[in-house]
């Protein structure tokens, strides 16, 4: 990458009065027509060349304009990128007008374009082809990496784990929300219902499912902590959801509430898993989290303060090592002395 890449506003030419010179990725980020067509003659073969992450201009085209060109002058609409394995349109997801214009141009859709879209004739097509298209997941095939650890660019445009009609919900996709609900599983719909903090359709579903196979959705109210949605962790909890179940970096839905300071969601949590649960990775328990998330995760929806007092008082062991290293939980607070002088008060 270069820092032309990430530049934004007059950023841009501050640094090329710096002396930073385009090429055929910032070009196409930055939406220079006029830079990239010189580009492009002067080595045609770029066009479908491999930039930062083994991205190709397509990848990162920022407007119709530019991803016409480059279609023009020869770019592979399914080539796929080398740390997240996704194909151009798969990274333009966030980036409708570009969506239509490769989908134009004949660019292969999936379930997830579909639903951002909110196209139900191109989604009733996906599912003609594949009825379990439906009830993916991002971090399950085809929406993963088989070649690199970078995980699916979707975990990053969309989230981890989401199903279609979660993101169908959030996006606002009205028009295709039946249509995903008739072929989604019920644990699915309900995890969307959850999601969108429906507690009437909720309890519709578990009424209709009292057997409820929850399966490998289980993870999903990890990623509600992870969000910061206290009442959709509620509602999964009252499906049957188990808050041990791990998450981000091996860590339980308590662990990763603890990381981001939501201290809503802890009070829902702490006293449904063990306070000194450690995880398989840090080995650390979710006081230790708390501390660690209050030096280097810095949420600033975070309140991280709260969230100590509420462990402790909960009955967690401030004078407990905060990792496998054995590190204290003072130490491992850092440079918070906020969270520092009340696990000093307990100790």
């Amino acid at each position: 990458f270069s820092a032309l890449d990430f530049a934004r506003g007059s950023t841009v030419e501050v640094l090329l009065g710096l002396g930073a010179r385009f090429d055929v990725w910032s070009a196409s980020v930055q939406g220079r027509l006029d830079v990239l067509c010189e580009l492009l003659d002067a080595d045609p073969a770029s066009v479908n060349a491999p930039g930062g992450d083994g991205q190709r201009p397509l990848h990162v085209a920022a407007s119709v304009e530019v991803a016409a060109l480059l279609i023009e002058r020869g770019a592979d609409l399914e080539i796929l990128d080398i740390d997240h394995e996704s194909t151009p349109i798969q990274y333009q997801i966030n980036n409708l007008p570009v969506v239509r214009e490769l989908l134009r141009q004949g660019a292969t859709p999936d379930v997830f374009i579909a639903t951002v879209l909110d196209d139900v004739d191109l989604l009733r097509t996906i599912l003609e082809q594949d009825p379990s298209a439906a009830s993916v997941h991002v971090g399950e095939a085809p929406f993963v990496t088989t070649k690199s650890n970078g995980g699916h660019i979707y975990a990053y445009q969309l989230g981890p784990t989401k199903t279609p009609l979660q993101v169908a919900i959030e996006r606002g996709s009205k028009a295709v929300v039946a249509e995903l609900q008739r072929g989604a599983q019920a644990v699915d719909r309900l995890v969307a219902a959850a999601w969108a903090e429906d507690e009437q359709t909720v309890k519709a579903i578990l009424a209709e499912n009292p057997d409820l196979e929850i399966g490998a959705s289980a993870r999903m109210i990890t990623e509600a902590a992870q969000a910061g949605k206290a009442e959709t962790v509620r509602l999964l909890l009252r499906a049957g959801f188990d808050p041990t179940t791990p998450g981000m970096g091996s860590g339980s839905a308590l662990h990763v509430a603890c990381w981001f300071g939501y201290v809503e969601v802890v009070r829902l949590l702490f006293d449904k898993v063990p306070l000194d649960l450690r995880d398989a990775h840090h080995g650390s328990p979710p006081l230790g989290w708390a501390c660690h998330g209050a030096q280097w995760c810095r949420n600033p929806k975070g309140d991280y303060v709260a969230v100590v007092k509420e462990l402790i008082r909960a009955g967690a062991d401030p004078s407990a090592t905060a990792n496998s290293g054995g590190t204290s939980m003072i130490d491992q607070a850092g440079n918070r002395p906020d969270v520092v002088a009340v696990l000093k008060q307990y100790l």
